[in-house]
């Protein structure tokens, strides 16, 4: 079980960003058809918790701030349209929006367990697995956020 220390939403810096609209490729309309691609991380970091809101949480967020400048798009949505409409999906990014960042801690799961060359149940990794929010709906489409990161400390 994780415990949320903060939430935040990380936008490229003001003003660096212009809006931007890709249209999909055949490949990634492929890629539509088999769901989220969620990847977990482990590095050993030993710190304490304190460090790790006053240290790792602030360089995290504006590090992931100015990475977003350049990868505008991974801070947009999923425009999908309606069923009934002709247009395409397509990845775009309006200023103001943002990756949702989740930090949290844990205490209840081992480190080298959930690292370790043996056997374990899946289950014991969905704490650690961001959550990407709901699609919303807008005139004639629906947006769904294309990147959330969560990060976890281990006691």
């Amino acid at each position: 079980m994780a415990s949320m220390i903060e939430q935040f939403q990380v936008a490229p810096p003001p003003c660096s960003a212009a809006e931007l609209t890709l249209r999909l490729t055949y490949f990634d309309h492929t890629s539509l058809s088999f769901g989220c691609n969620r990847q977990i991380l482990f590095y050993n970091l030993p710190i304490s918790k304190p460090d790790f809101i006053q240290t790792i949480i602030p360089s995290l967020k504006h590090s992931l701030s100015l990475a977003l400048k350049y990868y505008t798009i991974l801070a947009g949505n999923l425009v999908c349209p309606i069923i009934n409409s002709s247009g395409y999906p397509e990845l775009r990014y309006k200023t103001g929006d943002s990756v949702s960042v989740i930090f949290s801690k844990t205490t209840t799961m081992d480190f080298n367990y959930l690292i370790g060359n043996h056997p374990r149940k899946a289950k014991d990794f969905y704490p650690f697995i961001p959550q990407l929010e709901e699609p919303k709906d807008a005139p004639g489409v629906q947006l769904a956020p294309v990147l959330a990161i969560k990060v976890t400390l281990f006691s």
